[in-house]
């Protein structure tokens, strides 16, 4: 910064410097030992500094440790940003940026490593990654203060519109093209002009020289840029033919040092080294690249500099100020006349959207094929032509009569209520045509108000059609009832000959079967006593038969107990026996009756019941169901195990046996409790059996003991079936 005072700061110095420049001065103007000048290339104007030295850098310990331990850090650069920073002709990093930097190494005994060769955005997508420790001139933005930690800015100067000399005068941004603006890419201004300008086509440009370059050349109406960078550039390439067009908007916060986030210790140490540059220093590096000298000058020079300059500046201020306050008047004037032109516009299309109703309206009303009244409390004021062409009459033969005379008088009283009461509820009614004879209608009225008076509407619909397809279909609703009635009389009397046909067969198959066992339990009693010899030796041939007489007597005594078993069962003949048993006990008894055939076939057989585990059921009907898995296991496996397990489910007992058999096909698992089904396999001849042990299982567990039986299986791997039923029945 440049002050005559140590609190001004560097660009009002600049800036004064440069409105003086317009009043050329003397060299020879007597001179003080404490005043110094500041020039431009070609016109001088004196200004005062005080005289200040370099303060002392004091760093603390932690500070000193962190400097121990990183001598080199990697610094990224804008190479086209003269003459902030830039790489000179000799691939020098030069600038006033560079300056600072040089400064910042001599004070603090590190060492930069630049890197080039790369642009901004580049060199800031390299330092996210932290690749890149350091910027020396950057501005803090709210993005960018997610990565680095910002020193104090150490310069800055206004954010000014440039455009051609020959452009028209203007207030700021809003004044311009929207889609001919130039900003430099990922800068600072281009960032904030997008955000608080989203209105306008920003055309981002690599560098200053190209944005100054377009507006010069008439490929961009303006461009957005600091007055020292842009300065430098139009003197640098001779771009005579622009011009300062108005402020920017917005404030520059000021170029920085940008520092990784997890350095805040050299943050620190930056901000201690800047702060003992003296004004001098900084006004020596600003001379050296934005051409302004210090000279000893008097201090009646730069009074009048000074006074000039405000004077120069209220001007440029107050026509700013008026131009601004012009403009906003303008575009008040122009929106109010906008909405003036759009509210006569609305006014217009409104009309005409009324007009348009009115006409639809009218169509409709001498269109529809229903009939509408108009009344004022039953006397009738308009009609529809479908009244004539619905009852005949003619709209002057109806208009001014009451609506009650064109009723039927089954149905006037009604309407009269209806009329009377206002009510706008759908009914139906009949009316008279002109030939005398009834037509059913039905009637929809409603309320609209004309000329501050209540007027009804009133729809009539013929409903004749209606009406008779309702007595047909009354007709046939009535003729199909009776049919319905006979028909249930029909099934009825089916349903009990049924019962009384099932009845008799029970009785007939249990009849049979009484009498069958008598014969039979006597096959059963010599056969055995024949094998055993009671009467006497026999031979091997003859003790083979009857062995076999047995075993066949056996089978069909178990054949027809189950057939008894499952007639009692479906004819509710059958009594379920209850008792106190524990599950133990009965699972060891069905596991003694059968462990001799399975061993056998080298079979083992394994148990897991809970001893404790006690039920209130049926327990020969219980046993019955687990002889039937158990015994089926043992059939249908040919090798392996059987394993009977108990779980106790709370209010219920689960018991599961498993086989390690043949399995069963999916497709034959749906069939499993049906009666007389047997699962075809190479063991079906050899197992025998009727079909009916499981479904008598079901049966009695479904029926008898209020539970459940299912069955899971795998070809090949073996099944498991299980029955689950109350502990308490």
């Amino acid at each position: 910064m440049i002050s005559p005072f140590p609190a001004l700061p560097v660009q009002l110095g600049v800036f004064l410097g440069l409105i003086a420049g317009l009043f050329p001065l003397p060299l020879s103007a007597q001179r003080s030992p404490v005043a110094e000048q500041i020039s431009t290339p070609d016109k001088q104007a004196p200004i005062a500094v005080t005289q200040q030295y370099s303060k002392p850098l004091t760093l603390s310990d932690g500070e000193k440790r962190w400097l121990s331990e990183h001598k080199t850090i990697r610094l990224g650069i804008d190479p086209t940003f003269e003459p902030i920073e830039f790489i000179d002709g000799q691939g020098n990093y030069a600038g006033i940026a560079a300056d600072y930097v040089k400064l910042l190494t001599e004070r603090l005994g590190i060492s930069v490593q630049v890197v080039a060769d790369i642009n901004r955005g580049q060199a800031l997508a390299l330092a996210k990654k932290g690749k890149i420790d350091i910027f020396a001139a950057i501005t803090p933005t709210q993005d960018r203060e997610r990565y680095f930690g910002f020193t104090k800015p150490y310069f800055k100067y206004p954010l000014v519109i440039y455009t051609l000399k020959n452009f028209k005068i203007i207030a700021g941004l809003e004044s311009l093209p929207q889609n001919e603006i130039t900003a430099v890419k990922d800068s600072f201004i281009y960032d904030v002009a997008k955000q608080y300008y989203p209105e306008l086509d920003l055309i981002a440009v690599e560098t200053t020289r190209d944005g100054l370059v377009a507006v010069s050349e008439g490929r961009a109406a303006a461009f957005i840029g600091d007055v020292a960078t842009v300065t430098f550039q139009i003197r640098k390439h001779k771009l005579t033919n622009l011009k300062v067009a108005a402020p920017a908007g917005f404030t520059n916060p000021g170029q920085s040092f940008a520092v990784r986030k997890d350095w805040p210790e050299l943050v620190s140490m930056i901000n201690k080294v800047m702060d003992t540059i003296s004004p001098e220093e900084h006004l020596d590096i600003s001379n050296k690249w934005i051409q302004i000298e210090v000279r000893n000058a008097t201090r009646y020079w730069f009074w009048m500099a000074l006074g000039a300059a405000g004077f120069v500046l209220l001007f440029i201020l107050t026509s700013a100020i008026l131009r601004i306050q012009v403009s906003r008047r303008t575009a008040e004037l122009r929106v109010k006349n906008e909405q003036l032109v759009n509210e006569n516009s609305e006014r217009r299309l409104a009309e005409r959207a009324l007009i348009d109703s009115e006409l639809r309206l009218a169509q409709f009303f001498h269109a529809t094929f229903e009939m509408v009244f108009f009344h004022d409390n039953g006397r009738i004021l308009d009609v529809n032509p479908a009244i004539t062409r619905v009852t005949g009459y003619a709209s002057e033969e109806v208009v001014g009569k009451n609506m009650l005379e064109l009723v039927a008088d089954d149905s006037r009283q009604e309407a009269t209520a209806w009329v009377s009461q206002g009510m706008l509820e759908p009914y139906e009614a009949e009316i008279i045509t002109k030939a005398g004879t009834p037509m059913p209608v039905e009637i929809h009225p409603s309320n609209f108000e004309l000329n501050g008076r209540n007027v009804r509407v009133v729809g009539l619909r013929d409903i004749t059609e209606r009406k008779k397809s309702e007595q047909v279909l009354r007709h046939a609703y009535a003729e199909l009832e009776s049919k319905v009635k006979q028909r249930t009389a029909e099934l009825s009397l089916a349903n009990r000959k049924l019962k009384e046909l099932d009845r008799l067969k029970s009785l007939f198959i249990a009849s049979v079967s009484h009498e069958l066992r008598t014969p039979l339990n006597s096959i059963i009693g010599f056969s055995s006593m024949m094998k055993q010899a009671n009467y006497g030796e026999l031979n091997q041939k003859y003790t083979d038969y009857a062995a076999r007489i047995n075993r066949s007597g056996q089978h069909l005594l178990s054949l027809i107990t189950d057939i008894i078993d499952i007639s009692k069962i479906e004819s509710g003949f059958v009594d379920v026996e209850l008792s106190d048993f524990a599950l133990a006990d009965m699972v060891n008894e069905a596991v003694s009756n059968l462990r001799q055939q399975a061993e056998k076939k080298g079979l083992t057989l394994e148990v897991t019941i809970p001893q404790d585990l006690r039920l209130h059921s049926d327990r020969r009907r219980l046993l019955q169901c687990l002889l039937n898995f158990l015994s089926n296991a043992i059939k249908y496996s040919e090798r392996g195990q059987i394993t009977l397990w108990a779980e106790d489910m709370g209010k219920e007992v689960l018991l599961r046996v498993s086989d390690t058999g043949i399995g069963i096909n999916a497709e034959d698992m749906p069939q499993l409790f049906e009666a007389f089904e047997r699962i075809d396999s190479h063991l079906r001849v050899k197992a025998g059996g009727t079909g009916l042990g499981l479904y008598l299982t079901h049966k009695i567990a479904t029926e008898l003991l209020q539970g459940e039986v299912g069955a899971d299986s795998r070809p090949g791997e073996g099944s498991t079936f299980w029955i689950r039923v109350p502990k308490r029945l």
